[in-house]
């Protein structure tokens, strides 16, 4: 793997881990922390690192975006679904809901996913939609006005990182409104969602293409990140938004704090990149879907655990983010969260795939002889 490619997973690995120490819920006041809420937008960069400006996508591109995005989510809420019954035939509870076909296949499109250990699932649509979009509307408006080469094509890319910039601020701008009126619902924030992302996105293939990162790494722009970030903490303003429901309590700071924290944590990523202790960040970075499917399980593993022990009852778990004691037991829910979804990736959903695989190469042979 070339060092730059290891600086990307080392930097996702960092955002994963950020997302579950999130859901873990420490209790120490991450929310006024400028860097704290900037993995949503982080992983929009990420993947529009890997964008194609100039390939057209058809229906082909759209069959593989389902089965890399939606594919897995829809079979981990058949999974869950089920599970959760069962755990509540034995006194879990708070984790019953109803099996419907709503629920199954079309709740991941909104802010939730409808069972208990699948609510984080409403990202993974979203950044399927936003993919979706460039590859198949953005290529063609590139397209249609007539792109070009070298400095014409780079001023036409920087217009529409602008035109995305303006489109991320007045989904803030709009949100804050719906909100303030209570008119806000689940369609609108399913498009706030793309308006809101597609600069990330965007600005992760410009910052891929013209090597934008290189600037990131040195020491005095890691240093004046950091005052700046800590300017904006010390200010006491709230720095802190929800994506998942499109709630911000700024209109300008959301794009300007997400944009600090990326470039700092990318900056960072890439001067440890080398160093051989990175190899965990990195090697989580590349394990990230499973560890969103599957984080919120792995904290019920520990209150599993501690059910066994004898420390809580299961009548005591009100659902999928309760932790014992969490000001004292949070980094252990984090490690569960972590550890837990790589696991079944590895040894579940590994050993599966390897035999349905021999199931279907032993069909293939008979039928061809």
């Amino acid at each position: 793997m070339k060092e730059r490619d290891r600086s990307v997973d080392v930097l996702r690995g960092i955002g994963i881990i950020a997302v579950v120490a999130g859901h873990a819920s420490s209790g120490m006041g991450l929310a006024p922390f400028s860097p704290y809420s900037f993995h949503m937008p982080l992983f929009f960069f990420l993947s529009g690192m890997f964008f194609r400006e100039g390939e057209i996508e058809g229906a082909r591109s759209l069959a593989a975006h389902i089965k890399t995005f939606l594919l897995p989510t829809t079979a981990c809420i058949v999974f869950y679904a089920f599970l959760c019954k069962l755990l509540a035939a034995f006194g879990f509870a708070a984790l019953d809901r109803p099996i419907t076909l709503t629920n199954l296949f079309l709740t991941q499109f909104s802010t939730s996913g409808a069972y208990p250990f699948t609510s984080p699932y409403w990202f993974i649509p979203s950044l399927f939609l936003v993919r979706v979009y460039f590859g198949g509307v953005h290529t063609r408006l590139i397209r249609l006005t007539g792109g070009g080469t070298g400095r014409s094509l780079a001023i036409v890319e920087g217009l529409f990182l602008l035109a995305y910039l303006s489109m991320s601020v007045g989904s803030i701008v709009l949100s804050r409104e719906l909100y303030a009126v209570k008119s806000m619902s689940l369609i609108k924030i399913g498009i706030l969602h793309i308006t809101f992302a597609s600069f990330f996105y965007y600005f992760g293939f410009v910052c891929a293409k013209y090597r934008l990162q290189r600037y990131m790494a040195g020491v005095f722009v890691l240093f004046a990140l950091y005052v700046i970030q800590q300017h904006l903490w010390a200010t006491g303003t709230v720095l802190d938004f929800w994506m998942q429901i499109m709630k911000f309590e700024s209109p300008i700071l959301p794009i300007v704090t997400s944009l600090t924290g990326v470039a700092f944590f990318f900056g960072i990523s890439q001067l440890i990149a080398a160093h051989r202790g990175a190899s965990p960040l990195a090697y989580i970075g590349g394990k990230g879907l499973p560890i969103v499917l599957h984080q919120l399980f792995g904290f019920f593993v520990l209150n599993l655990i501690l059910c066994g022990l004898g420390f809580i009852r299961p009548g005591d778990i009100t659902g999928q983010y309760f932790q014992w004691h969490t000001e004292k037991t949070w980094p252990l829910y984090v490690i569960f969260g972590v550890v837990v979804p790589l696991l079944i990736d590895r040894y579940v959903v590994g050993r599966s795939k390897r035999a349905l695989s021999n199931v279907v190469e032993r069909w293939r042979l008979r039928i061809t002889g």
